[in-house]
């Protein structure tokens, strides 16, 4: 039985009331907890609380279209800019001094990127590359701080950026450490379809199970066998690209975590 509170009259009563028991028996419920899983961050809507101060900055920028594979920027180049993608997708990695590359994360439409640019001097710590056709505004840094004095609303959506930022490295940090690969690979499908405005599949852009595999930081092989493993779940591997249906892959994936 379920005890349920409700506050009668004055003074303050509490009663108890039975809820209805589900079906596969009380349980009880866990508390809220951001490590439970990983939800990416939703992208920007232009009717938010930043809208305009978002079209400021935007406008300030210049408008850049990158093919597949094209470079926004390297790693150690000077920072002078920060970057907005606008639409597609861009991966960000890092090349240690020995040679191997590490995938941090991947920028969707909406997402800040190249924040570096902020601090005075500093290298870039990236490289953004476009895993499909992409287009990017890139705000000159000394004219983006320029924004930020003069305008209140620009320095808090500089700043709200920023936090986002910082959650989502501390979530995937949380993910890497608390979350299987299976989970992983998972949240990682469903960041990629979160940046697609569809009600159906989203088609992921075309990228080899190895680059799939060092952003979950698995083998590839054993990328090969969730992506089989999720074909019954809303996931669909095919020449062109990963359908994914984001509705079916995370019905499954909160039953599974809640069985």
């Amino acid at each position: 039985m379920s005890l349920g509170l409700r506050v009668v009259g004055s003074p303050m009563v509490l009663t108890a009331r039975r809820l209805p028991d589900t079906a596969a028996g009380f349980r009880r419920p866990l508390p809220p907890s951001p490590f439970r899983t990983y939800e990416p961050p939703a992208t920007p809507q232009v009717d938010d609380v930043h809208a305009a101060a978002r079209a400021h900055v935007l406008a300030a920028g210049q408008r850049h279209v990158l093919a597949r594979g094209g470079v926004a920027y390297s790693q150690g180049d000077q920072a002078a800019s920060i970057g907005w993608v606008i639409d597609g997708r861009l991966m960000l990695s890092v090349v240690s001094d020995d040679g191997r590359e590490v995938i941090l994360g991947i920028a969707c439409a909406g997402d800040m990127f190249g924040e570096t640019a902020l601090g005075a001097g500093q290298p870039r710590a990236t490289t953004a590359i476009a895993l499909e056709p992409a287009t990017i505004v890139q705000v000159d840094a000394r004219d983006l701080a320029a924004l930020s004095r003069e305008h209140a609303d620009v320095a808090a959506f500089l700043v709200d950026a920023l936090l986002t930022r910082v959650a989502d490295l501390q979530a995937r940090l949380a993910d890497h450490m608390m979350q299987g690969s299976e989970a992983r690979l998972v949240h990682l499908l469903l960041q990629l379809a979160s940046a697609e405005d569809v009600d159906g599949a989203a088609t992921l852009p075309l990228v080899s199970q190895e680059v799939l595999a060092q952003m979950v930081g698995t083998t590839r092989s054993r990328v090969n066998v969730l992506l089989r493993g999720l074909r019954a779940h809303g996931v669909e591997p095919s020449p062109t690209g990963i359908h994914v249906h984001p509705g079916v892959l995370r019905h499954w994936h909160d039953a599974r975590r809640e069985a």
